[in-house]
Order: C-alpha cells, then structure tokens, then sequence
C-alpha cells in the first residue's frame, strides 16, 4: 500500500478502491462461471448477479464522483483467493448438480465478503455525514437480496441432488 490512510475519508477510499476493483474483476470472473454450469436456474441467477454488478459500479462511480475522487482501483488479495478456490473447484468437480453447487457456494462466500465491506463503506459515509451514503446502503441492499435468492437456488440445488441419489 502506497498512501498511508490517516482518516476516514483515507479508509473509506481506500475501502472502496477495493469494491471497485472486486466489482470489474468479478464481473469477468462470473461471465466465465456461466460455461461450467449445468442448471439453467443457477445460469439464470448468476447472470442477474452480473447485471447487479453493472449496477454496483454506476453507484460506485456516484460515490466516487460525491468524493470528489477518481476511482483509484486496488487488488484485492481476498477476493483473489475466492476466486482461485472457485477455480481449484471447478477443475476438480464433474460436470453436473455438484458443480452448480460448488459454485452456488463460492459464490455466497463471495457475496458475503462483498456485503460486509459495502455495510463498512455505508458506515464510513454516515460517519463523514455524506449524502451518498445511501448509495452504498442501495448497494448493500442489493447484496443481501442476492443473498438471499443464492440461499434458496443453494436449497434447490441440493434438492436435486437429494433426488438423483
């Protein structure tokens, strides 16, 4: 890290310089999980996870552009390592319910990281008393819905596989 952080305005960028980062790379990422996977319901769900994220960075830029600042994307080694699990998995894993499973799974792991850091982004902003604080509470509103529908196509999904055995 090159810039030391000093305030919260400092964390808060820096915090969101790892959102926009993790938003771009994901997006990628779960464009190439859509060829792996069998169920058309799960094709389905992370296809409108990718359509949020066009969403999440529209926000992001807002906030960036409240700040003042120019989005100064930063690896984020956390989201590096889901995303190399994610690949180990998928590489390991047959074809099939298993797989849509796995995949259903690192997503969820990923959606939780992305919601906790989105929730302290939206704390930061209240903190500094920033209007565009509610673009992050949309932001983390919209992570916990998927949270919520990755929850139940997880339930679907094991169902299936409960069926076939």
């Amino acid at each position: 890290m090159a810039k030391s952080i000093n305030t919260v305005r400092d964390a808060l960028l820096y915090l969101l310089g790892g959102l926009w980062y993790t938003e771009s790379t994901l997006k990628e990422e779960f464009n190439t999980y859509i060829n792996h996977l069998a169920s058309h319901e799960v094709r389905l769900t992370v296809r409108e996870y990718i359509d949020n994220i066009d969403s999440s960075q529209q926000r992001l830029d807002r906030i960036f552009n409240h700040l003042m600042a120019e989005p100064a994307p930063r690896k984020n080694e956390v989201i590096n390592m889901m995303i190399k699990e994610t690949h180990d998995l998928l590489n390991c894993t047959p074809a099939g319910h298993l797989k849509d499973i796995l995949v259903v799974t690192c997503i969820q792991n990923i959606n939780a990281y992305k919601k906790a850091s989105y929730k302290s982004a939206y704390l930061f902003m209240i903190e500094l008393e920033l209007e565009a604080a509610d673009l992050a509470e949309k932001i983390w509103e919209s992570e916990q819905q998927i949270c919520q529908a990755l929850a139940a196509l997880s339930i679907h999904e094991f169902n299936k596989v409960n069926k076939a055995q």
